[in-house]
């Protein structure tokens, strides 16, 4: 993971562990260990657990809004998807999840904030493909 989306990241955690009172099980959020640099050996132990291409950064499995759980994909703000982050994406929307980008911990916030809304229908800004 590049430097800047390692420091915002980790700020979502953060943010995530003060923020419980506010949002419940928001503490539940989790890391996938995807990307990185790895010996091959180590990017074959990784697969063979189950680690795939594309995945998004974090997940909060937390039913809201009709969705099952949300997947966050962490991206500096001119960041872009890869073609295998795409299609997993759509994959993961396919079955049901709400998929976002975020670009900063306010872009978080502001998708937090959308998925534990009342509205039927949660669509965030930063869902850029």
């Amino acid at each position: 993971m590049k430097r800047e989306e390692h420091k915002i990241q980790c700020s979502i955690i953060e943010w995530c562990a003060w923020s419980h009172q506010n949002f419940p099980d928001i503490d539940l959020v989790f890391a996938v260990p995807n990307g990185g640099n790895r010996s091959l050996s180590e990017a074959v132990r990784f697969k063979r657990e189950g680690v795939k291409a594309g995945m998004p950064d974090l997940v909060l499995p937390v039913s809201k809004l009709g969705f099952h759980s949300l997947y966050i994909e962490v991206k500096t703000p001119k960041g872009k998807l890869s073609k295998e982050q795409q299609k997993m994406h759509k994959r993961l929307r396919d079955a049901g999840n709400a998929v976002v980008i975020a670009r900063s911990l306010d872009d978080f916030i502001d998708i937090t904030k959308g998925y534990y809304s009342k509205h039927k229908k949660y669509e965030s800004p930063s869902t850029r493909l």
